[in-house]
């Protein structure tokens, strides 16, 4: 069973790699290929992984999408880590910044990075609200 694993393993993170040389900016596959470490309890593999992709990562959607999977994948193994990533995402997407500068995480900076994120779950409602009273007048 776990030679299987192993074996696995190895074949879904080769397969991505490939994928993510034809498609570097696909995200949601640096996600999955994260997942894969996660699972493969290679904690700090999947770490890189995230911050790999974040520093490349311009767009918010994108970065929210990889914050999302490294806040779901290292919760429990590095908090500190999780709090670093989030920070960044809500001071204007400076991964860079704060994963490979060491930029520190100081009071002003958690309140900046949660009025940001804030206001990006109010731009995220609104849109919700938007797209769902279309569908309903779709069904009306």
């Amino acid at each position: 069973m776990k030679q299987e694993l192993k074996r696995t393993h190895k074949e879904a993170k080769g397969l991505a790699k490939v994928f993510l040389q034809a498609d570097p900016m696909n995200f949601l596959l640096w996600c999955k290929l994260a997942r894969v470490e996660s699972l493969a309890g290679k904690k700090e593999d999947c770490k890189k992984i995230f911050y790999n992709a974040l520093c490349m990562c311009k767009s918010k959607p994108d970065a929210t999408l990889l914050c999302r999977g490294f806040a779901e994948n290292m919760h429990d193994s590095d908090p500190d880590a999780v709090k670093l990533v989030l920070s960044a995402l809500g001071d204007d997407l400076l991964f860079a910044d704060y994963l490979q500068a060491k930029k520190s995480v100081t009071g002003v900076v958690l309140l900046r990075a949660a009025r940001s994120l804030e206001r990006l779950c109010e731009d995220l409602s609104c849109l919700y609200q938007q797209v769902n009273a279309e569908v309903r007048s779709y069904f009306a």
